[in-house]
């Protein structure tokens, strides 16, 4: 591990930076670039997304979180005195699948109280009925969907009326096709905001690594509002994370149980917090179904991973403190040989692999 210099040495010129953020989606954008840093020789490689295998062998791990994203937007009315009055909802946390009990906020609050009736617009014949249960804070509630058949059935016919959240700086919020907002290898839905770093992983890519027979290991990590709240202040302390669900299945560690593996590579910041804090907790990669803090400050000394896949964060966050703790001083060499070289910053950019 570099010893790392003080945060405030990073000479990255911010407004290249900024000219450079890339606001389409995964789908529009071509092949993108993929730069590879190798932390022993402290070489820097230039290379396209589609060549990734050539930079893994058997012994290595990769570690896919494949939590899928749903759409969280609605739009609900209530009636009172024969006048309809619309109400902006967001899915916030399923509380109860079997009864489907949702923690969700409303938008304007001040119309929505406990045993109100809210009304969903599916199509034009459809309409799902929901009651508020209960008050969270002043703009979050309890509510219970009215649907009789099953939580799968339910979901099934109601997702598809709502909206994705996208990332704070795309152009377009809330607008793109259900069908494309998800991973190749996303299967458990569960994330309010798409998991991004394996967007442009597809399943050519997944083929070609196993052929070469490096592990693939899934974990699900789904992600909260906590993402839409990355920022630094001035003094580089984190703002408050709350806690966001690890499920890490036997199955998968039967796969890995007993190997030992000459480079573990997480496709993600996040999965790479969520596997180091795990660590932080059990001392180990374990069966897990449960709660973590993502918290990871830039002085962490990661006990696990070595190796990582992400895109050009903007340094200003707490994936950057992340990034910029994996590969210490040679941040700012990583930055401005991408400024050079004309990559795209951001998520839905390009990517940098830490080998």
């Amino acid at each position: 591990m570099y010893k790392l210099d003080t945060i405030h040495n990073i000479n990255i010129n911010i407004n290249n930076f900024k000219n450079r953020i890339i606001t389409r989606y995964p789908q529009i954008y071509d092949i993108p670039k993929l730069m590879i840093f190798n932390k022993k020789n402290k070489e820097i490689i230039h290379d396209k997304i589609i060549n990734l295998d050539k930079y893994f062998n058997k012994n290595d791990l990769i570690i896919i979180n494949d939590s899928k994203a749903y759409p969280i937007k609605y739009k609900a009315y209530k009636i009172k005195n024969n006048i309809k009055s619309y109400i902006d909802i967001y899915l916030k946390k399923e509380i109860n699948s079997k009864e489907n009990i949702w923690d969700v906020l409303v938008n304007p609050a001040r119309k929505v109280r406990i045993g109100n009736k809210l009304f969903f617009k599916i199509n034009k014949n459809d309409i799902i009925t929901s009651e508020v249960l209960n008050n969270t804070t002043s703009k979050g509630r309890i509510l219970k969907f009215l649907y009789e058949r099953n939580n799968f059935l339910f979901k099934k016919k109601f997702f598809p009326s709502g909206k994705f959240l996208l990332h704070t700086f795309t152009k377009k919020h809330y607008d793109i096709s259900n069908k494309y907002y998800e991973n190749s290898y996303s299967k458990k839905i569960g994330s309010i905001i798409f998991p991004t770093s394996g967007a442009y992983i597809d399943k050519n890519i997944l083929l070609k690594l196993k052929l070469k027979n490096v592990n693939i290991f899934k974990i699900t990590y789904h992600l909260s509002y906590n993402q839409l709240n990355k920022t630094y202040n001035k003094k580089f302390k984190k703002k408050p994370f709350n806690n966001e669900k690890l499920i890490i299945l036997n199955k998968e560690l039967k796969k890995i149980k007993n190997k030992k593996f000459n480079n573990i590579c997480c496709i993600g910041i996040n999965t790479l917090k969520a596997i180091e804090n795990l660590i932080s907790i059990k001392y180990n990669i374990i069966e897990y179904n449960g709660y973590l803090n993502n918290n990871i400050d830039y002085l962490y000394k990661y006990k696990k991973i070595n190796s990582l896949l992400t895109y050009f964060n903007n340094p200003n966050t707490n994936n950057f403190m992340v990034l910029y703790n994996l590969c210490g001083k040679y941040i700012n060499y990583i930055y401005n040989e991408a400024i050079n070289n004309n990559y795209k910053f951001n998520i839905y950019g390009d990517l940098l692999l830490v080998i």
